[in-house]
């Protein structure tokens, strides 16, 4: 239970007054919601810059907002926080005919040797 000091004005003793307790709590939930309406709006299609700042300063009232307005069309949803991955058709090795992937050395069927057009993200990194 927080005890208001009356000789110095503060909230359970950190040297806070009243209104600057209630600031900082705003602030805090404003930073929790302001995530939660940039992440639902990624994933609705929607700019997650703006959502943020509603989030931010409007707390329930924009989540709300934001799950009842309806998603953006979009071709492709990537996972949030994600990388849109590049892929290749597969290619039939010209020995065998099995259809291995355009960046793989050799062949996965029959070990023939291969050459791929560009180097794998793998051995970038």
């Amino acid at each position: 239970m927080f005890v208001i000091d009356a000789d110095a004005g503060s909230l359970g003793g950190v040297g806070l007054s009243v209104v600057e307790w209630v600031l900082v709590a705003y602030f805090v939930c404003g930073l929790i919601f302001g995530t939660l309406c940039a992440f639902v709006a990624v994933n609705k299609g929607k700019g997650a810059v703006g959502w943020f700042t509603r989030g931010l300063f409007f707390n329930v009232a924009a989540l709300l907002v934001l799950v009842l307005v309806e998603p953006s069309p979009m071709p492709f949803r990537p996972p949030p926080w994600g990388k849109v991955p590049t892929t290749y058709p597969p290619e039939p090795c010209p020995e065998c005919d099995f259809e291995n992937h355009p960046l793989h050395d050799e062949c996965l069927g029959c070990g023939a040797e291969a050459s791929p057009p560009e180097e794998p993200e793998v051995r970038r990194a």
